[in-house]
């Protein structure tokens, strides 16, 4: 199987530490009031984020599994543009998590295009946007559950254990 992962919220809990330095520097309890001004206080604390932010339960052990009997692909909206230096810093924490791979493509706001140029049977996303984006495609998109799909309803798993045995179930039966 070909395999897309996003990033952030799906390997690696990227809006929980954003969430808790917001709430830290503000000396509030209350939660971003958007997802723009989420994303503007990550851009603005930019690599501190990325460099520090806690990979999901079992993300590890699950994608180097399914590593070695699939073509797994990082496929992110992260790029220079929005903070400098994203790039290196990616590769250098998913090399420091031990994360394998076989391709990585940063900048992808729209996956639609990515996913369909690799040719891909799965891509797991936080973002419903993707979901909805991928929805009358060949791809099957799986939503993995967070802060921005909270009321979505779609296909989705919890946890990377779940997302490893839905695909194993996919293998199985061939889809």
């Amino acid at each position: 199987m070909r395999i897309g992962i996003d990033i952030d919220n799906t390997i690696c809990q990227t809006s929980k530490l954003a969430m808790e330095l917001y709430k830290k520097e503000n000396e509030t309890n209350d939660d971003f009031a958007s997802k723009d001004k989420q994303y503007e206080f990550i851009k603005s604390h930019g690599l501190h984020i990325f460099n520090n932010c806690i990979l999901h339960e079992n993300a590890k052990d699950v994608i180097n599994k399914l590593y070695k009997e699939n073509e797994i692909y990082l496929i992110t909206a992260r790029n220079n543009k929005h903070v400098k230096g994203i790039k290196r810093a990616t590769l250098n924490y998913l090399k420091s998590a031990g994360i394998s791979y076989n391709g990585i493509y940063f900048g992808c706001s729209s996956k639609l295009n990515k996913c369909e140029k690799l040719r891909l049977d799965v891509m797991l996303d936080d973002d419903p946007n993707v979901y909805e984006e991928l929805l009358n495609t060949n791809i099957n998109c799986i939503l993995f559950d967070g802060v921005l799909n909270e009321k979505y309803r779609g296909r989705k798993v919890s946890n990377w254990l779940e997302f490893n045995n839905l695909i194993e179930r996919m293998m199985e039966s061939g889809k």
